[in-house]
């Protein structure tokens, strides 16, 4: 019979940065059950390229429904406030974002998440979305270097995150409490 985790960590951008990726498993690791299965989740770093060979990852991917989905960039429709794009970036390269988190929404509404985590935009959060199909609990991580948010753990059992990063999470400013299924 296979074990289900009752934690899990989840993890956001590390930009190949070793030293800071073996102490956030060890982190992680620490904080984990030691009996039964351990798993860490990494949200960064494995994008999906333009063109066909994109396309097609994400045609297959358009299966749904699922619980969870994990993703590396943030689907179009959960909104961010960012600063000006910096000079150095190409327009074209902007562009092609905007169209790949398109695609990205379209997955999602294939696959029809109650709960979305992403890393990516180097931002730490969570929030309750809508892109079409009712509530999406979506969490973002952040990068390495981050003072907090680049990792955490989550108890998939009630489906509530424990901890971002060093910090236990205070559950007492949620109105709703999640739970898994539907």
């Amino acid at each position: 019979m296979e074990s289900v985790p009752a934690r899990i960590g989840v993890a956001g951008d590390w930009h190949g940065n070793t030293p800071w990726a073996v102490q956030a498993v060890r982190e992680i690791s620490a904080l984990l059950p030691a009996e039964g299965p351990r798993m860490i989740v990494h949200l960064g770093d494995f994008g999906i390229w333009p063109g066909a060979a994109g396309r097609q990852y994400l045609s297959q991917l358009d299966a749904g429904p699922a619980d969870v989905m994990v993703t590396h960039e943030c689907p179009a429709g959960v909104e961010h406030r960012f600063p000006p794009t910096p000079p150095g970036w190409a327009p074209a390269d902007v562009r092609r974002s905007d169209v790949h988190r398109g695609l990205l929404r379209e997955v999602v509404l294939g696959v029809r998440p109650r709960w979305l985590m992403h890393g990516h935009l180097h931002l730490s959060y969570q929030r309750m979305v809508d892109l079409g199909d009712g509530p999406i609990e979506v969490t973002g991580l952040d990068c390495d270097g981050a003072n907090r948010g680049n990792w955490a753990i989550l108890d998939v059992t009630i489906m509530r995150w424990l901890r971002f990063g060093r910090r236990p999470v205070n559950w007492g400013r949620w109105t709703r409490p999640l739970r898994l299924g539907y």
